[in-house]
């Protein structure tokens, strides 16, 4: 019986250690552009960078993907296996919007002939969100995003 008991308790917990790791590693950070609130994952290793929102099938409504860089540069993105017709604004180190670019989904062209989608001003962030998003809440360039603190 001894044996049986211990052996629930320590599954049960193991589960209560592995939610709270779930709850601590949320894959989303809340940004706010007016009253709009926006979930977004971060994109801030290479790895992240790379994949962005390759091979997704839907992207749930107010959530995007935050691509985060050291130093402001010019960005530029593509669509290669990105299903989802998206908008993109780039955001300059104090999260103003400096321009919003919407990009066509990926329609198998080759790597070779993929347009591009590049800032025209050095900029940190990069937000991506369902094409049509900013301009359905009426978020415009000269609008400011806040950002959290992603280092945690």
């Amino acid at each position: 019986m001894f044996c049986k008991n211990w052996i629930l308790f320590c599954f049960i917990f193991i589960f209560f250690l592995a939610c709270e790791k779930t709850k601590k590693s949320e894959p989303y950070h809340k940004l706010q552009v007016g009253e709009n609130t926006i979930f977004a994952e971060v994109a801030n290793s290479k790895e992240k960078k790379i994949e962005g929102l390759m091979h997704r099938s839907s992207l749930p409504e107010n959530y995007g993907m935050l691509f985060v860089y050291e130093k402001p540069a010019k960005l530029s993105f593509w669509m290669k296996n990105t299903h989802i017709p998206l908008s993109i604004a780039f955001l300059d180190e104090e999260g103003t919007i400096t321009e919003i670019i919407e990009m066509k989904p990926y329609d198998g062209r080759p790597d070779h002939i993929l347009p591009s989608y590049t800032s025209q001003k050095d900029v940190k962030y990069a937000l991506e969100m369902k094409q049509g998003y900013f301009a359905q809440k009426k978020i415009q360039v000269g609008e400011k995003i806040k950002i959290p603190d992603l280092k945690n």
